[in-house]
């Protein structure tokens, strides 16, 4: 007799069972946190609750693994569709060989209603979402940008050597201030940045007034608070940037550790090529509020990365690679404009 089964399962019924197996599997979250994250991530979702599906084996009593499929909306060309993103895939130590796990992902992936699924597999899953069919869509290009020397000497990476470089911050962070106001002269167009919170009204302004030829999830007002008080980080913060005129032009979701502000979303009008201002009016506003350097990932087309150059960043890293399935007419990735906005929810 076969020892597992893959059956759906009902966050509104089996929420408690499946915040216990997040408990146990993510480092960190205790049973309480899990259950809000069910709640907020799923039941919450202005797209739909989406769907999850149970691992159980015959010998064991529970729910032995889990995986979600959680609605997101795309908009391309005015039009606007369904996606789902893989989520919270997880499964108990005594249960990771390759066939239960692996028969979990292809049950999801076979049960998606969207013909466009995507996800962000860690290195161990990556292999098992690949086995089941999903295919690269590219990977997380990494950009960033420096505020201070001091930034050298935070971080495990802080080598002797990059040490002493930090020690000559009072000589060099004065010219990366004058080198900032130089870009903010050129391409700056006088934008501003503020402190916002997350569910204002105005964040419907830009999101309305999009570039209709870019791949976007939905980011109105509703959205974006959902999609980061869902987050069980719970230390993301959200400035406005306004144009001269005092007019919102778009947004910046962000959180800082240790000296470094993690740029997590951005988004506003006339992309890609607004990125620049909206990221040069991010920078002094990071500053005030500690920032020693600026980080951003995202998958996008090459207009979008060199916008980002233009405001001072430095590519440094490859990012994940991003897997998924799509139809053979699908415009990727060309069109598209995805940040750690995409991503699961934790």
């Amino acid at each position: 007799m076969d020892r597992y089964a893959v059956r759906p399962l009902d966050l509104t019924t089996d929420g408690a069972a499946f915040a216990a197996l997040l408990a146990r599997n993510i480092s960190g979250l205790d049973p309480n946190a899990a259950e809000q994250k069910a709640q907020r991530a799923y039941l919450d979702n202005p797209e739909g609750h989406g769907q999850a599906f149970a691992l159980e084996a015959a010998d064991a009593p529970g729910v032995a693994g889990a995986l979600c499929l959680q609605n997101r909306r795309w908009h391309h060309a005015r039009s606007a569709f369904a996606v789902a993103c893989l989520a919270d895939f997880s499964v108990d130590a005594d249960h990771r060989s390759l066939g239960p796990a692996l028969r979990l992902v292809r049950h999801a992936v076979e049960a998606c209603p969207t013909p466009v699924l995507y996800g962000f597999p860690n290195r161990l899953a990556r292999g098992l979402v690949a086995r089941a069919g999903l295919r690269s869509m590219g990977r997380m290009s990494r950009f960033g940008k420096p505020l201070s020397l001091r930034a050298l000497g935070r971080g495990p990476r802080a080598t002797r050597g990059r040490r002493l470089l930090a020690g000559l911050h009072g000589l060099a962070d004065p010219l990366l201030r004058l080198w900032d106001a130089g870009l903010a002269w050129r391409r700056g167009l006088g934008w501003r940045a503020s402190e916002a919170a997350f569910g204002e009204p105005w964040l419907d302004a830009p999101w309305t007034a999009r570039n209709a030829a870019l791949l976007l999830s939905t980011r109105d007002a509703r959205t974006v608070a959902w999609r980061y008080a869902s987050d069980l980080k719970h230390d993301w913060r959200l400035a406005r940037v306004d144009d001269r005129l005092g007019r919102p032009m778009g947004h910046v979701v962000w959180r800082l550790a240790d000296g470094i502000a993690e740029i997590g979303d951005l988004h506003g009008r006339d992309l890609p090529k607004g990125l620049t201002p909206l990221l040069l009016a991010f920078a002094p506003f990071a500053r005030r509020h500690g920032a020693l350097a600026l980080s951003i990932e995202c998958l996008s087309s090459a207009a979008a990365l060199t916008a980002i150059r233009h405001a001072g960043f430095l590519p440094y890293a490859s990012g994940d690679e991003v897997l998924g399935r799509w139809p053979d007419d699908f415009a990727w990735p060309e069109a598209a404009f995805l940040t750690g906005f995409d991503r699961d929810t934790h």
